[in-house]
């Protein structure tokens, strides 16, 4: 362990430490994807529209398909984003939500979407042509996992990823884990650390309803 895991009790990171992996995530989301397309459900080059239950496009380029690969690579013409409502969502207990992934991706994703915003779509980029780093891409791969599975996401990575691995202290949820192992979790901003959510009351919380 390094430095302190609880600045305001000067609590040290020991070895059993558990840290909020944050986008580390994303190797988690496309391993579980590759152990099915080992199993051979799907192809890299196919079209997400064979598999989710929407039409996924975009909007400015409708007539382009966008391959799970681009998904993978963030070539999908999905756009960095920025609202703030998608990266500082705060919940009151552990995933599973009732409204992701569905009916959220839908809404947030397609035009006319309760959280829609034009800017999560490239309007210069069509998909495959330019690599922008998406996060919500991989929202829809941990989806895609779940509907070629027919298990649901964290039930699937706790069973094929993180039991063969013996990773008895990796979670999502943090009920399942010793909450006093775990490292807060600190933002850098204007010079100094802030806890997350000391950030959200800062900047406002635009989280989107659970109805």
């Amino acid at each position: 362990g390094y430095g302190n895991y609880d600045r305001d009790n000067h609590t040290p990171a020991v070895p059993t430490t558990i840290y909020v992996l944050a986008s580390v995530t994303k190797t988690i989301v496309g391993t579980a994807l590759m152990q099915l397309y080992d199993q051979g459900l799907f192809d890299l080059e196919d079209d997400v529209n064979t598999i989710l239950p929407f039409e996924l496009r975009n909007p400015n380029f409708p007539d382009d398909p966008i391959t799970i690969r681009m998904l993978l690579s963030h070539t999908s013409s999905l756009n960095t984003n920025n609202q703030a409502q998608y990266y500082w969502m705060n919940f009151s207990g552990d995933p599973p939500f009732s409204f992701f992934p569905e009916p959220y991706l839908r809404e947030f994703l397609l035009p006319g979407g309760r959280f829609y915003d034009d800017t999560v779509w490239s309007d210069k980029y069509r998909p495959g042509e330019q690599a922008m780093y998406a996060n919500i891409g991989f929202d829809i791969i941990s989806y895609l996992v779940e509907l070629l599975s027919g298990e649901p996401f964290l039930d699937y990575c706790d069973t094929h990823l993180f039991a063969p691995l013996e990773m008895y202290n990796t979670s999502f949820n943090l009920s399942r884990l010793d909450i006093d192992q775990v490292a807060i979790p600190y933002q850098r901003y204007l010079g100094r650390y802030y806890q997350i959510d000391e950030l959200m009351f800062m900047f406002g919380d635009d989280t989107p309803p659970e109805k």
